[in-house]
């Protein structure tokens, strides 16, 4: 049996684990019917303190829990099979070194370990392939984005990627608005000394208003127009939203340079240089969660457009079911937490809702439906019930 770990889990951990690999889980996505059975587990860490001592024995606890009902449901699992993640168990250095979630995908030929950058519930399921639900926000990057420190002290721009927040390199980019500000300030300091009552024009600091202010204004345009043109270069095959931390004044001169699709309406108010990373990052993501849901209103309206015209949104989950499989789903809202197993034949046109009942070969709607979109390369936002346009816990809007 050969089995792959994306964590190493035979070498000492200098850092907190790696974290859940999106590539990896896209290419687990594309074996449609694996072959059962795959268990998918996500569980929340407490990452320090004494909290942290209860994380081994939460992970038994799921695993007792699993071997319970696997027994109760006659399922017949694989010799050994739970043996590698009961080994983790006495891995002191594996547990000490925990984000806000642990995910992990099981069957008889892989094992995929990894850290989860939120916290998720509690999660474990038997499935023919890797259940996604617990693993959407990954897919979602909804807290994903460059940010851009205009500054007078450095001009740089950073990747925000989950809890990571990291200097991206921009060959070509200007990296102080000193030099582009220093003679602005000082015409501006100089049309005050001008207003006083005795000026001295015999001095030879002083020119006074006109071309010079003029000239400066012209490089200043110059300075932001170079800073857009690099940026642009660098991410411009992005999709991910570009967020400004500056002056209000910054902002508005950097916005009319702006060329990038992308560029973030909200910007983190403020001196960069007066800030610490980690607090240019957190107000960064909060701009990206009202960004997220402003996008999941207007989703929600647009559906409930569609269906009330009789167009292009779906609400029944069995045609949606049908719809994410042959790739017809552009965009689908789901509640992640609503649980409801049935029998899936796409090819037959036949979605079969199992009240109750467990059996191996039934797979998790809402888990099909969004793993289906992904599949197919559409997108799949996690929302809860009362933010789900209409009154059913899934809706989408159709390609056609």
């Amino acid at each position: 049996m050969k089995r792959m770990a994306w964590l190493r889990l035979d070498i000492p951990l200098m850092s907190e684990i790696d974290l859940l690999p999106v590539d990896m889980l896209k290419e687990q996505l594309k074996e449609a019917d694996q072959r059962f059975p795959t268990l998918t587990l996500a569980m929340p860490m407490a990452k320090a303190g004494r909290d942290s001592l209860g994380n081994p024995t939460r992970l038994k606890h799921n695993l007792q829990d699993i071997e319970r009902f696997a027994e109760e449901k006659n399922f017949n699992l694989p010799k050994n099979f739970l043996e590698p993640l009961q080994g983790l168990l006495d891995n002191y250095d594996f547990w000490q070194h925990q984000r806000h979630g642990l995910g992990i995908v099981l069957n008889e030929d892989s094992l995929v370990v990894g850290g989860l950058p939120y916290e998720p519930d509690e999660y474990w399921a038997f499935d023919r392939t890797m259940r996604i639900l617990p693993f959407l926000p990954l897919f979602e990057q909804a807290l994903d984005a460059y940010v851009l420190l205009l500054a007078k002290g450095h001009v740089a721009l950073y990747r925000l990627h989950n809890e990571q927040f990291e200097k991206v390199d921009v060959p070509g980019m200007p990296t102080s608005l000193s030099e582009a500000m220093k003679f602005r300030e000082n015409i501006d300091n100089l049309q005050v000394r001008s207003q006083s009552p005795t000026p001295q024009v015999d001095d030879p600091k002083f020119y006074g208003p006109g071309g010079d202010e003029e000239h400066q204004e012209r490089k200043i345009k110059e300075f932001f127009d170079r800073v857009d043109a690099a940026v642009c270069k660098k991410i411009n095959s992005s999709n991910l939203p570009l967020i400004l931390a500056c002056l209000p004044e910054h902002h508005g001169r950097y916005e009319k340079a702006n060329r990038y699709a992308h560029l973030a309406k909200s910007f983190v108010d403020g001196n960069p240089d007066a800030k610490k990373p980690a607090q240019l990052a957190e107000e960064a993501r909060e701009i990206l969660r009202q960004m997220r849901k402003e996008r999941l209103d207007q989703i929600g309206q647009q559906i409930n457009q569609e269906i009330a015209r009789g167009g292009r949104g779906e609400q029944d989950p069995q045609q949606l079911a049908l719809d994410a499989h042959f790739g017809r789903v552009e965009v689908c809202v789901v509640d992640p937490h609503f649980r409801q197993n049935a029998e899936i034949d796409p090819e037959e046109n036949h979605v079969k809702l199992l009240n109750g009942e467990v059996k191996a070969e039934a797979t998790d709607l809402a888990d099909y439906i969004a793993r289906e979109t992904i599949r197919n390369s559409g997108h799949v936002i996690a929302a809860d019930p009362h933010d789900i346009p209409g009154t059913r816990p899934f809706a989408g809007l159709l390609r056609y």
